[in-house]
């Protein structure tokens, strides 16, 4: 551990070159460095959430309250007149 922490920059230059660098306490794995890439494949809650994600998220976005949202249609198909129109 403490020649990890001396040259704790050469550890990280290896891990992202040679992959998962392994620390050592007592002579027992204790830490891996290993490069961000791969740390985001086993940790997915560091991923960034897509817009579809962070707005399916929201409670609001259940599929059953969505035509409360739309604009109210009148007789004959046409959009209520109070509904700005686009």
């Amino acid at each position: 551990m403490q020649e990890a922490k001396a040259k704790f920059s050469e550890v990280v230059k290896l891990a992202l070159s040679d992959g998962a660098q392994v620390v050592t306490r007592k002579e027992i794995p204790a830490v891996a460095i290993v490069p961000f890439a791969v740390w985001e494949k086993v940790e997915p809650r560091y991923k960034k959430p897509s817009l579809l994600d962070v707005l399916l998220s929201h409670p609001d976005s259940k599929t059953d309250d969505f035509e409360k949202y739309l604009p109210k249609r009148t007789r004959k198909g046409k959009k209520n007149p109070r509904v700005p129109q686009f």
